[in-house]
């Protein structure tokens, strides 16, 4: 046999060497591109330095710097895409990875599948790499803390998500990558109520809370079948409502000059609107019903009781009680009880109205009915990982 018969994690390139220097060539020049090009880290931001440095008013240095970033967004992405189509053309259909790869060990892609949840794990904020997250959050900006509880989470899961078929489907489909989400997912949701109860920091506490959903969501992915369904509407719920939640926290700590949830009181005479929305959104991330995330929580339930998942089933149900009696009393707190201070009432606008209403009225409208489209979008993104609603 050839020498690079062995090499399992690769197609048969025996016969077909034009093929085989193309598999090598394309990442190399790609990491080149990604590492040299004009525009990319670390090199980007001193390029947009130089722009702005270098325009005679701020007008022309505002309209380079839009220009320039439009122009690296627009460029950027084609060598990935590239490598795409190439690994498209060049690697088999992996709904099957034992019959594509039958020389493939499996204590290889379990080590990689390890380290890749480590690394994406980290990102997407699951105990116990989450130590980043509560102290980025409580720095940044209130947008910024949307965006990163909103949207960056999801998407370092959703990379954990495309790897669990392969892996699933290397390993013989014991349910070994599966376990191991699990068990991620319940130490999130307990390490997270650990902390959530003795918060008083507002964004630090829908950080601890992300921490929990994310654990939520990995929890549905491990157990497989109907909770792949309920991992991804719980994805989108947790976006919707998130996001809500820091503006609303962000906009309070304007009024109020301080995160402090013990100083943050009266919120909903002072700050009806946004008040009021910090309120809901920490009443929808808690479970209440019929809010949406009620509903996708009470499926990954369901689904630990339908696949005889006692353990998981019981930790589950007393990691988010534990957040639901320690939020529930941080809510009650800030929307009641009397300000220590006078503060000026707000004068809320209808982007206000609008950022706060449409969201949690969203929220409300899917936990009583879900519409087929959207169901059956769920249903589609749950088959592709492996679920089978």
């Amino acid at each position: 046999k050839s020498w690079i018969h062995y090499l399992n994690i690769l197609p048969d390139f025996k016969n077909n060497w034009d093929m085989a220097v193309a598999v090598f060539v394309m990442p190399i020049a790609v990491q080149w591109w990604a590492t040299w090009y004009p525009g990319a880290e670390p090199g980007g931001g001193s390029y947009i330095a130089q722009r702005m440095l270098a325009s005679k008013s701020e007008k022309d240095s505002l309209g380079a710097v839009l220009f320039f970033n439009i122009a690296h967004y627009v460029l950027r992405p084609w060598p990935w895409i590239l490598v795409g189509l190439c690994s498209l053309i060049v690697y088999p259909e992996l709904s099957d990875i034992q019959k594509a790869f039958p020389n493939l060990d499996p204590t290889l892609l379990k080590m990689g599948f390890i380290f890749l949840l480590v690394g994406y794990g980290t990102k997407a904020g699951l105990a116990p790499m989450h130590g980043w997250l509560p102290d980025a959050h409580s720095q940044a900006p209130a947008p910024v803390s949307a965006v990163f509880s909103g949207f960056l989470l999801n998407s370092a899961l959703y990379c954990i998500m495309r790897y669990v078929p392969i892996v699933e489907s290397g390993t013989g489909h014991v349910g070994w990558a599966l376990d191991i989400l699990t068990v991620f997912g319940l130490v999130s949701i307990l390490i997270a109520a650990g902390f959530i109860v003795f918060q008083r920091d507002a964004k630090r506490l829908l950080a601890y809370s992300s921490v929990e959903h994310m654990g939520i969501i990995a929890l549905g992915l491990g157990l497989g079948g109907f909770g792949t369904f309920a991992a991804m509407f719980h994805a989108a719920n947790h976006s919707i409502c998130k996001s809500v939640g820091f503006f609303s926290a962000g906009r309070l700590g304007q009024m109020y000059g301080t995160h402090d949830i013990t100083k943050m009181k009266g919120v909903l005479r002072t700050a009806p609107v946004w008040g009021g929305g910090f309120f809901v959104s920490l009443l929808a991330l808690i479970g209440v019903a019929p809010f949406a995330i009620f509903m996708s929580e009470f499926q990954i339930l369901r689904t630990a009781l339908d696949t005889g998942s006692i353990v998981a089933l019981v930790l589950f149900l007393a990691g988010t009680s534990i957040v639901f009696v320690g939020a529930l009393r941080h809510a009650v707190s800030v929307a009641w009880e009397p300000p220590d201070v006078h503060i000026e009432p707000e004068h809320a606008g209808v982007l206000d109205y609008v950022l706060v209403v449409l969201p949690l009225a969203a929220l409300l409208a899917l936990g009583l009915y879900l519409p087929d489209f959207v169901s059956g979008t769920f249903a589609q993104a749950a088959r592709v990982i492996g679920g089978a609603p």
